[in-house]
């Protein structure tokens, strides 16, 4: 009985400081999400039915310095051909090959913040991750530009939630990770702490820098894998195949050194293919 009211009343107390992290979020700065530059990643493997609109949603959000950076992991549908055909200054394409391609998500996302090493103002950089299938809502660099503010803050991670959430299947997962984004992500804000997410998790490049080892910042685990040697056609030789590692594999690796998390809710949308935040310090 102790422990359920015990249990009771910590969630009591994440609901009402969440509440608080959603309706009074700190104040922006002048120039509003403008005072940042955004770098939106896009991890695609055949992603031709959802790809142009994405990157059109990013390409329309209301900042004035971005890129948005898709890494074409290997597609062999129809997305290299779509995103040829949009023509705009701030998209970049990534091409990876095999046998690079196809190697999980965080090993898609190093290769993306390797290509930045030569990028300046670092501190003034946000990296915002979001899935091809995904849609950030247009007011998202605002909100975190009010987070972003605090020199201190190294990152923060969106609210997730599901769009097509009018079937009874995907209004429960909706509701899954509405509880989770409001009670145990901005519960927690006040804490400095966020659980990083594989969608929608924002983060500051130097904070990046601070935790990147030599293949970038996200970890990736290695195994042998037969697999990949049978489809190499190789088997006189043990291969070894990264895999994204952790509850989600686009949560960085902590470090000491890092830049404290921070507000963890920004308005978001993901389609019913997501997944949950996993819990990590950012």
């Amino acid at each position: 009985m102790v422990r359920v009211v015990a249990m009771f009343l910590w969630t009591l107390l994440l609901f009402v400081r969440g509440h608080k992290a959603i309706v009074r979020p700190p104040q922006p700065p002048p120039e509003g999400a403008d005072a940042f530059s955004w770098v939106f990643l896009v991890p695609a493997l055949n992603e031709e039915v959802t790809i142009a609109d994405s990157v059109q949603r990013l390409i329309e959000l209301p900042v004035a310095r971005r890129r948005v950076i898709v890494i074409d992991d290997g597609c062999d549908d129809r997305t290299a051909e779509i995103l040829a055909g949009i023509e705009h200054p701030d998209l970049f394409v990534l091409h990876r090959k095999a046998p690079d391609a196809r190697q999980g998500k965080a090993a898609a996302l190093n290769y993306a913040y390797r290509a930045l090493r030569g990028h300046t103002e670092r501190d003034d950089t946000i990296v915002v991750i979001v899935d091809a299938n995904g849609r950030l809502r247009g007011s998202a660099p605002h909100f975190a530009a009010s987070h972003f503010a605090d020199p201190k803050v190294g990152g923060m991670q969106s609210l997730v939630r599901i769009y097509n959430r009018q079937h009874p299947l995907t209004w429960l997962q909706d509701v899954e990770f509405s509880v989770y984004g409001h009670l145990f992500q901005a519960g927690r804000d006040h804490w400095g702490t966020a659980g990083m997410g594989g969608n929608g998790q924002f983060n500051r490049l130097s904070a990046l820098d601070d935790v990147a080892n030599e293949e970038g910042p996200w970890p990736v685990l290695v195994r042998s894998t037969a697999r990949q040697l049978s489809e190499r056609g190789d088997w006189a030789k043990t291969e070894r195949e990264p895999i994204s590692g952790g509850g989600s594999p686009a949560t960085p690796t902590a470090s000491p050194a890092a830049a404290a998390a921070a507000a963890p809710r920004a308005p978001s949308e993901e389609s019913s293919a997501g997944r949950a935040p996993a819990p990590a310090r950012g």
